[in-house]
């Protein structure tokens, strides 16, 4: 499994649709729905940060959601959600996950029913039921077909590649990975795009097309440089390391490797900086 597969699941469950939870006739929003918004669509700043301060945020924001309109309150949820899948706690991030899902049908907010889906089909796949996974993603898919959400559709089919090379199917995860990426030709430099290529690079190093996965992993690569995507730099650095590690270039493989550590250590995580040791 991918180093960062478990963080860039729900990571895209979170972010990788529009940032517009709020149809847009509600247009007079208070100060306190204004900074709920705001701390929502910067959460992703702390995914690269110890765990217990994801979780000391996203407490906060359930806080100052509770009285909120139920879109608020959904918000709140699905950053609950994603706090305790990167905790492991799998049940329990779902739990979150099925709240923010029942409070975005109360208002029929059709984005977050989709997010929420999509971290419901993330948790099915991070404990094995594939089935499940495909049948919740699938849902989540046709509904950002229906509102035209080019982000959403890159996270979804990305997901659906994850479930497929989890399924040991590498045919059918380049289909949908490689038609993520075509979907996504022109938001290279958002995290979905980034992601499907990374999961991409991955099936083709499983399938030992050392020479395919080098290449994704470069030009992806060169546009985590040129848009300031640090984040997921490191996973397609660990992924070219494991590439010329099973190619037998072992100098190769210790000097990204090493560009890995770097960056894990400038970021102070210590699970991944432990997983490059």
């Amino acid at each position: 499994m991918p180093r960062n597969l478990v963080l860039i699941i729900f990571c895209l469950a979170l972010w990788q649709c529009r940032q517009e939870p709020v149809e847009k006739h509600d247009t007079v929003l208070t100060t306190g729905q204004q900074a709920i918004i705001r701390d929502y669509n910067s959460t992703e700043k702390y995914l690269n940060k110890p765990a217990d301060s994801l979780e000391v945020f996203a407490n906060s924001l359930f806080k100052r959601a509770g009285k909120q309109p139920p879109v608020y309150r959904a918000l709140s949820q699905i950053v609950l959600g994603i706090t305790y899948a990167r905790q492991s706690k799998y049940q329990l991030g779902y739990k979150h996950f099925e709240n923010a899902l029942a409070l975005a049908k109360s208002v029929k907010n059709d984005s977050l029913k989709a997010r929420a889906l999509s971290g419901i089909g993330a948790y099915y796949t991070n404990v094995g039921d594939y089935p499940k996974a495909l049948e919740t993603l699938l849902v989540a898919l046709g509904i950002y077909e229906q509102i035209d959400d080019v982000k959403g559709l890159v996270t979804v089919n990305g997901l659906i590649g994850i479930v497929y090379m989890q399924k040991n199917d590498p045919a059918l995860a380049k289909e949908h990975l490689l038609r993520a990426l075509e979907q996504g030709k022109n938001i290279r430099h958002k995290l979905s795009y980034l992601t499907a290529a990374h999961t991409l690079a991955n099936v083709y190093g499983i399938s030992g097309d050392y020479a395919k996965a080098l290449e994704v992993d470069e030009k992806a690569l060169e546009i985590c440089d040129s848009a300031g995507q640090t984040g997921i730099k490191n996973s397609f650095l660990d992924n070219k390391a494991n590439c010329f590690l099973y190619m037998g270039k072992l100098d190769s493989a210790a000097y990204y490797f090493n560009e890995c550590l770097q960056i894990d250590m400038a970021s102070g995580n210590p699970k991944f900086m432990a997983d490059t040791y």
